[in-house]
């Protein structure tokens, strides 16, 4: 199979890229359909965003920059390597690829699979989690995605998958809906709720389409919030509990070490307030290389959506590989959050310490 490079030119990475792929190609390894290469004169991004989400997990990116490393998380971009690039390195970017491109891609219903649902019962709900924003930033669209599809299998209805994201329901009762979301094996902290959307006109599809958009706007205000308990965060190496996180409105109590929650007063949630019975540090949120710089109380915490991608090879893991490191030569922990039992893993290999919570980390 002959692997395209993209964006196509005569940069000192393309030509290695290159060279790189035909030596693992004669080993019989088993290449991506495509690989994006950073470079400055052109944007990977803009050939990437044109492919379905399973070109893209079949594909692998060769980059330098932090930046271009979150863009592939984001489009679900299944390998990544760094530049210089190595063999080792593509190969395991490869195989990467490979695993991730098995995985169910997430999808995102089109209107004439909504207008399909729509018109299965004169009642719909909205299955997911609130405040939208903050859980998809917190554990990521693909998880939840994930989620969503397990309860519509074990309901037996149309996977109907909206941003948010949200499940659309019809021919079920609420009680039905309810149930199944109090019992699927969610793994997540937090279990999505249901609730049903208003009265949708009995006229055309198209009209029940456009209210049911105009509901899925309202639910983040007028549905209820997503019910937690408390978190707890082990540090790795050593797996001893830290502390714990929960969203609230204010700092939490302090239990265990410390309780963290997002700061309320801060828009999206991007700093935190860690109530440590004294000073508090300040958490700040992001996966900019730039926040090392930061002064030395502040802890850096990367974003829940990363956690589900830590796996060798992955872009995500690159990414924390490179956090971690750099905190580490700064006497500083990494907090990085809903990990699953491959991220533990993952983190294993890192420099300490490291923060993790997550569906791999043990409950109370």
């Amino acid at each position: 199979m002959t692997t395209e490079i993209l964006p196509r030119g005569s940069s000192g990475a393309y030509h290695a890229v290159d060279g790189l792929l035909t030596t693992l190609r004669e080993a019989g390894a088993e290449l991506p359909s495509r690989v994006f290469v950073g470079c400055a004169e052109d944007q990977w991004q803009r050939h990437a965003v044109t492919l379905p989400t399973l070109e893209r997990r079949r594909s692998v990116v060769v980059t330098s920059a932090a930046a271009d490393l979150v863009d592939a998380v984001r489009l679900e971009v299944g390998g990544a390597a760094g530049i210089p690039v190595s063999l080792h390195a593509l190969e395991v970017g490869c195989e990467a690829a490979a695993r991730t491109s098995a995985e169910e891609a997430a999808c995102i219903a089109t209107r004439a699979v909504l207008e399909i649902v729509l018109g299965r019962g004169p009642r719909a709900w909205l299955v997911g989690w609130r405040p939208a924003a903050f859980w998809y930033r917190q554990i990521g669209s693909p998880r939840l995605i994930g989620v969503l599809q397990q309860i519509a299998d074990r309901l037996r209805c149309i996977p109907a998958i909206v941003p948010g994201p949200f499940l659309v329901v019809t021919g079920c009762s609420g009680a039905e809906v309810d149930a199944v979301c109090g019992d699927v094996d969610h793994l997540v902290s937090v279990r999505p709720a249901a609730v049903e959307v208003p009265s949708l006109p009995a006229t055309s599809g198209r009209c029940r389409v456009e209210a049911l958009m105009e509901a899925v706007g309202r639910a983040d205000e007028e549905g209820p919030a997503a019910e937690m308990s408390p978190v707890p965060v082990l540090e790795l190496p050593s797996g001893r509990r830290v502390g714990r996180w929960k969203r609230v409105e204010g700092e939490p109590s302090c239990r265990d070490g410390w309780a963290a929650g997002p700061d309320p007063e801060v828009e999206g949630g991007s700093a935190w307030r860690l109530d440590v019975g004294g000073e508090p540090r300040r958490i700040v949120e992001s996966t900019i290389m730039d926040d090392l710089d930061r002064s030395r109380e502040e802890i850096l915490r990367v974003p829940g959506w990363f956690g589900a991608a830590l796996q060798p090879g992955r872009p995500a893991a690159l990414l924390v590989e490179k956090l971690a490191c750099c905190d580490a030569r700064r006497g500083r922990p990494l907090w990085v959050p809903s990990v699953d039992a491959d991220g533990v893993r993952f983190l294993l290999g890192l420099p300490g310490p490291i923060w993790v919570d997550g569906p791999g980390v043990p409950a109370d």
